[in-house]
């Protein structure tokens, strides 16, 4: 049987000290809380937390507008959404976002 997978997302300071963290830390702790996570399996030192924060720093300097080699027409026919809106969709789901809305972004990941 596989163990699940669990991450502590900070060390909790002790009584009467302050947990020192950096703002960029601070911005992708928010980023990890209340919100669907997804969880990359870990390459040797390189965590999960490690492969988000890299694979959202990509998704941030990614052009709104990402070539397509689906024709617009058959794109419209299927259904499928935008790439730039699947890549973030797969990789960071914004916070309440619908099984369905994932279910969209892993067809159009797999679609090409």
């Amino acid at each position: 049987m596989l163990q699940p997978q669990f991450e502590i997302l900070h060390e909790p300071a002790g009584e009467g000290e302050t947990a020192p963290e950096s703002e960029e830390q601070k911005r992708f702790e928010s980023l990890e809380i209340g919100r669907i996570v997804p969880i990359y399996e870990a390459a040797g030192r390189l965590n999960a937390r490690w492969f988000r924060r890299a694979i959202r720093t990509a998704l941030e300097q990614m052009p709104v507008e990402v070539a397509d080699a689906i024709p617009a027409a058959i794109r419209g026919r299927m259904g499928l959404i935008p790439r730039a809106t699947a890549f973030w969709n797969v990789h960071w789901p914004d916070a309440g976002e619908s099984f369905a809305d994932l279910q969209a972004a892993q067809t159009r990941r797999i679609s090409g």
